[in-house]
């Protein structure tokens, strides 16, 4: 058996959870996505299908190559997301007859790894929602030759840019009420001090996701970047859970996690089943076991500690029941402490989302100092990522490197940059729907439509931007039929 698996991070974990479960496997790591479209060709035919994928790595893929055409079983262990499906694809259409499976790994507990193997499929030989993306950003990529290029979440960022939306601070305040009751504000602010509403942003559950772990960013003044970093050193530690999907599968691996934190805490874990459904949890980020938390851990860099009790406090939140309302309380040397849930610009916000948003620390069990109104600065390119998750486009594990790349788009105040203006004028010339953050909005929800054909998909995104590839200069070389091949040895 040969188990691939995106990071090599997650190996030394991966390892111990097969052990415990008394599985054999020889463990390989992708390092991201193993094929790709070719660099130097466009790769693909006149049918908008793709006609060549090639290794991403081709050194890294010559030293797994040997595992890859094995004749052994290949559990294809990729993250459990849109890009991790299409991972799997690529190397089941590559292995052409070769038995390949596919394993989502939700955390690398011993029970998430036994419920994984539980739950093995094969591969399925339908084109995954993500090659219809890949393949609209390739043609978005081929559109010019001055080094830049048309992009759906570029198109967005440039038009909330132009039209003064960037958020460059945040502003969080509180009230004190009656008793334990505490009403908080916040409120983002463009460059011009004009209020930004986040009325439209998308939030589910009582857990925290990738996207409030970015917001929180703002008052940590740390990257996407960073945040990603040290998300990714908890979950490789397995200390927290796939922190980049808001997949409803993750609930029965949620459970089984809040149970063990239960029996680290004390603190009652209500949820229930109720007609066969799952209560709690719900969607997004929670933590893996409670004991070590609140004492740091040498293995646990300062910004992954912070996040990790951050995001302990949003799982004992989500424990105390179905009601995003609920308080819960703990008892410490006869004091009794509490915290509440509570709803803010429509999303339900506790602790972990903002170090405004909860008095009392309640792991730790001691009340929190806070400042009646907080300002914090937010650096342009985590007002890239945030404006992508408030337009919902993009993919999460993206949004970090896309805040990167068009980081050179903006000025430090938000404000268009001499290239941004000139990608801007670009867009509009060639393709000014992309600049609409509502099409760039139903863009994304066409490709990653699971009942369409990719190439119907694609040209229904093109239009929706009013492009097409003959419009846009688009040489595509013809095939009469459907042969997918790699630039590299067949298995």
């Amino acid at each position: 058996m040969v188990i691939l698996i995106e990071s090599p991070y997650k190996e030394r974990l991966l390892r111990k959870a097969l052990k415990l479960n008394d599985i054999k496997a020889t463990i390989i790591s992708s390092y991201g996505r193993l094929f790709d479209l070719p660099t130097r060709t466009i790769g693909i035919n006149d049918s908008l299908d793709v006609e060549v994928f090639e290794p991403v790595n081709l050194p890294h893929f010559e030293r797994i190559q040997a595992e890859l055409s094995s004749h052994q079983d290949l559990y294809v262990a990729t993250d459990p997301d849109d890009e991790g499906d299409l991972i799997a694809w690529t190397v089941s259409q590559y292995r052409a007859e070769l038995p390949t499976f596919r394993l989502r790994f939700f955390d690398l507990t011993s029970n998430a790894v036994k419920q994984a193997f539980e739950n093995v499929k094969p591969v399925s030989s339908f084109e995954p929602p993500a090659l219809a993306r890949r393949i609209f950003d390739r043609l978005l990529g081929y559109s010019g030759n001055d080094g830049m290029f048309l992009s759906r979440t570029a198109g967005a960022v440039l038009q909330m840019a132009a039209s003064q939306s960037i958020p460059v601070k945040k502003v969080v305040s509180y009230k004190p009420g009656s008793g334990e009751e505490t009403k908080f504000n916040t409120t983002y602010f463009n460059a011009n001090q004009a209020s930004i509403s986040f009325e439209d942003k998308i939030s589910e559950g009582a857990l925290p996701q990738y996207a409030h772990c970015l917001e929180l960013g703002a008052e940590l003044s740390v990257t996407p970047q960073d945040v990603f970093k040290a998300l990714q050193e908890l979950y490789a530690n397995g200390e927290i859970s796939y922190f980049r999907t808001s997949s409803g599968d993750v609930n029965g691996s949620a459970r089984a996690s809040m149970d063990i934190v239960e029996q680290d805490t004390g603190i009652e874990n209500l949820a229930i089943n109720t007609q066969g459904r799952i209560v709690h949890p719900h969607a997004g980020i929670y933590v893996t076991s409670g004991s070590a938390v609140t004492e740091h851990s040498p293995n646990r860099s300062p910004l992954a500690q912070i996040y990790l009790e951050h995001l302990l406090n949003a799982t004992l939140c989500s424990m105390a029941g179905p009601s995003c309302l609920e308080t819960i309380k703990q008892s410490r040397d006869g004091i009794a402490w509490s915290g509440r849930l509570y709803s803010i610009r429509g999303q339900t916000f506790s602790y972990p989302q903002t170090t405004h948003a909860l008095c009392n620390d309640v792991m730790a069990g001691v009340p929190r100092e806070r400042a009646r109104e907080n300002t914090f600065p937010i650096g342009k390119e985590l007002a890239i990522a945030m404006s992508l998750i408030r337009c919902g486009i993009g993919h999460p594990s993206s949004w970090a490197g896309l805040s990167n790349n068009y980081a050179c788009l903006l000025d430090r105040n938000g404000h268009l940059s001499s290239r941004g203006a000139a990608f801007y004028r670009k867009h509009q010339s060639e393709a000014a729907l992309l600049l609409e953050p509502e099409i760039a909005r139903q863009i994304e929800s066409t490709l990653l439509n699971q009942s369409e054909p990719t190439a119907c998909k694609v040209l229904t995104s093109l239009s929706l931007c009013g492009l097409s590839p003959e419009g846009m200069g688009l040489s595509l070389s013809v095939t009469k039929t459907r042969e997918l091949t790699f630039s590299s040895p067949s298995p």
